[in-house]
């Protein structure tokens, strides 16, 4: 069986230059491609880049903030306020003010000729990240391939003297060998309560097409596509087109397998279109 790309493969590393956002990607055709084009010159772009990497989210806090100062007056205040979004919900999952519950979903991905399945299921309940995540090392400690695995995990402020409240809700993978928080599903509203603004709110929650990027493959290519899950690779047939406006088309055909058909995924946009939270630069390379 062969070697996969895993999250463990991509460092967060910084240049002289500043954020090196192209160590985030994982497939190294694409990476060269990336840095020798320089494809994400903007601050748009580079922000769009961090926010789809597959890193935890402190790793993305992390790099976000090192945009700081780098963009317009308008792209530095939507990054203060994106960092400040931040650094809200992990201070809420790693030093509550309130007592706090962590309901525990627990899912498993797999891979069927074109379709990804996924079976999720209440678990556990819990008064800690760390109590959620040596339940996860518990019960997956003889897996072998814990990226096939995750939590769905539903935070809960509890108060002394109010109603319970659902604050937020987070994916918990399998990054950088260990169980890290991998992206935040916000509550708008109490965003909004905090005087964070609708566009930085809505620039968060992106998940549009790096303004419909390039690949270094030419039409037609022979791609092969393994996401972190899958146990053998799958293969297909890349069709790319540009558009009057620059804007970038791409869709990978998959083979035929036993005389099924197994369909296509769209590469267009930052992440692809099977799943959320893989993005459509990392799991693709030339066969």
């Amino acid at each position: 069986m062969e070697k996969k790309m895993t999250y463990s493969n991509v460092s967060g590393k910084k240049c002289e230059s500043g954020t090196d956002v192209y160590s985030l990607i994982r497939s190294a055709e694409i990476r060269h491609y990336y840095r020798k084009e320089n494809v994400c010159n903007n601050w748009e772009k580079k922000t769009i880049l961090i926010q789809h990497a597959s890193i935890s989210v402190r790793q993305k806090a992390a790099m976000l903030k090192q945009l700081s100062g780098t963009g317009t007056v308008e792209e530095n205040r939507l990054t203060e306020e994106m960092c400040f979004i931040y650094r809200w919900y992990l201070d809420m999952i790693y030093h509550p003010l309130v007592r706090t519950l962590f309901v525990m979903e627990i899912g498993e991905l797999w891979w069927d000729k074109g379709r990804i399945d996924d079976k999720v299921g209440f678990d556990s309940v819990h008064e800690s990240l760390d109590e959620v995540t040596a339940h996860m090392e518990k019960i997956y400690e003889d897996c072998e391939d814990k990226e096939k695995c995750y939590a769905y995990v539903t935070v809960l402020h509890v108060p002394q003297e109010e109603k319970v409240k659902e604050v937020f809700k987070f994916y918990l993978f399998w990054i950088d060998g260990k169980w890290e928080v991998r992206n935040f599903y916000v509550n708008e509203k109490d965003l909004k309560q905090q005087g964070i603004s609708d566009d930085a709110i809505e620039f968060f929650n992106y998940t549009g097409g790096m303004q419909y990027h390039p690949l270094p493959f030419e039409n037609g290519c022979r791609l092969k596509f393994r996401l972190p899950f899958m146990d053998e690779p799958v293969y297909g047939t890349l069709e790319s087109e540009l558009d009057g406006n620059g804007c970038w088309y791409h869709f990978l055909y998959f083979d035929e397998v036993d005389g099924v058909d197994c369909g296509s995924v769209s590469l267009t946009n930052a992440e692809i279109n099977l799943t959320s939270g893989y993005s459509s630069l990392d799991w693709i390379e030339r066969a």
